[in-house]
């Protein structure tokens, strides 16, 4: 992968003149009627928690300045449903104006819904816990009961019934080859129990997505990306072929993944093969899974590379290269025929402490915790342009060269104030900071220097990913 450059330089030099260029990152297009064309995605998991307060605005940044095609919303089924057959009517409401809201936008919805409340708990199982847990309590991460996934049917019939014809697609569940969704994930008895048991959940969560809305997709997986086949985690490829051997593709119309980057002498980019592919299934060997249910579109329902350290990832990478590796992620996932979407997760990084120093936040986010904008942002929103105009011959040194040009982004036009540094360098010296200025309101900058001849400088924005050269002379 070529090295990521961030600024726009000037080399005061005998060289012929040039003209300005302005460097744009393109993305897949949005349109989804076109062959090879992957939806872009994007998740704010607290949506529904905080709507009253910033949804709407959260929604209107998806569609105004990022462009998305499709907004995943997190559904939790002990949220939605505290008791059985009452629901929390304040709580679907959130759920049903945040669709509203996003399609208004003109944005498509997929909903995702999991997590077992206490009445709904197989209690059976409460007699072992996953390591560090108390048992025979409950935790959130056991599967239904089987009489009680008439109410899982019932709540997805209320839910598809209440937003027909305005969501995508519902998704059963989350990672439910991951322990922290659906413990145990085998059984001394079952080796298979986990894989078992969600093709019962997603028979009924498919009868109630139909009984509803017939036209919404009914959407299956979600797996995580590593799974040892032990009582806590299951292979995302062992997981599918689990279902398929119970012939769990009649309950479904798309298959999802998450295909997130695991630590190794291999890398984490995009294209790199997992150290463990008998086990791991990411982007650089998604056609293992792909071919599991090569009937099926593929939905990437997660995707996301954090920018500091976190113990859930292993890894991090410099913005820079997050954002570097999200249009690498777009491209690889256009490269399969068979997917249809790729979210990236989440919107915004997360920590409970509200700082870095937690090492189980979560930071891929394309906003950090202070809710300025990552590289990846813009990366996502299409990409932005750092122009730099041809100053014209300069005649001698010492007379006032003028460096100006404007900062715009695809989906949000000219950017203004934001903050431009000059640097400068003589041959055999290191870069120093010449000036600093700001843009103005339409997005356009003016530096004036004093011409050394031999100097280059080059103006720089921190939120731009690439940009060229231009080289202007010295008379």
């Amino acid at each position: 992968m070529p090295q990521l450059r961030h600024s726009l330089a000037v080399k005061l030099a005998s060289v012929a003149s040039v003209t300005a260029l302005a460097f744009l990152v393109c993305l897949a297009a949005p349109t989804p009627t076109r062959a090879g064309t992957v939806l872009r995605g994007i998740c704010a998991p607290g949506l529904i928690g905080h709507w009253s307060t910033d949804g709407p605005a959260v929604v209107r940044q998806f569609a105004e300045r990022l462009g998305a095609d499709v907004v995943r919303v997190n559904v939790r089924w002990y949220e939605a449903a505290p008791s059985p057959g009452t629901y929390d009517d304040q709580y679907l409401g959130r759920v049903t104006s945040a669709v509203r809201e996003i399609r208004a936008r003109g944005m498509q919805v997929i909903v995702g819904v999991w997590g077992t409340p206490r009445w709904a708990s197989d209690r059976a199982l409460w007699v072992t816990a996953a390591p560090g847990d108390r048992a025979g309590v409950y935790h959130r991460y056991y599967p239904p009961a089987l009489d009680h996934l008439e109410q899982l049917r019932a709540l997805m019939e209320r839910l598809s019934a209440d937003l027909q014809g305005e969501v995508l697609g519902y998704v059963c569940w989350n990672e439910p080859n991951l322990w922290t969704y659906l413990y145990p994930q085998r059984t001394s008895s079952n080796a298979a129990f986990a894989a078992r048991r969600y093709a019962k959940m997603l028979a009924a969560f498919s009868q109630g997505v139909r009984g509803g809305d017939a036209n919404a997709h009914v959407i299956a997986g979600e797996t995580a990306p590593f799974g040892e086949n032990s009582v806590l985690r299951t292979s995302p490829q062992r997981f599918a072929r689990l279902l398929a051997r119970q012939g769990a593709s009649a309950w479904f119309d798309a298959y999802s993944h998450h295909p997130y980057a695991i630590a190794s002498r291999n890398g984490v980019a995009p294209n790199a093969q997992p150290r463990d592919p008998e086990h791991t299934v990411n982007l650089g060997n998604l056609d293992t899974l792909v071919k599991v249910f090569a009937d099926r579109p593929l939905y990437i329902t997660e995707l996301g590379y954090p920018t500091r350290p976190n113990a859930a990832h292993g890894f991090w990478v410099s913005p820079a290269r997050q954002a570097s590796y999200l249009r690498a992620a777009f491209r690889v996932a256009t490269a399969h025929d068979g997917v249809a979407m790729l979210v990236w997760f989440p919107l915004h990084d997360s920590s409970n402490t509200g700082t870095y120093a937690n090492p189980w936040g979560n930071y891929s986010g394309l906003v950090t915790l202070g809710g300025r904008p990552k590289r990846a942002y813009y990366a996502f929103a299409g990409g932005n342009s750092l122009t730099l105009a041809d100053p014209g011959r300069v005649a001698r040194a010492g007379a006032t060269l003028v460096l100006r040009g404007v900062l715009t982004s695809v989906r949000m036009g000219p950017l203004a104030g934001k903050g431009l540094t000059v640097l400068a360098r003589r041959p055999g010296s290191p870069w120093i900071v010449a000036a600093q200025t700001m843009t103005r309101g339409d997005g356009s900058y003016v530096v004036r220097l004093r011409v050394r001849r031999g100097a280059t400088w080059k103006v720089r924005w921190t939120g731009v990913v690439t940009s060229p050269r231009h080289w202007v002379p010295v008379g």
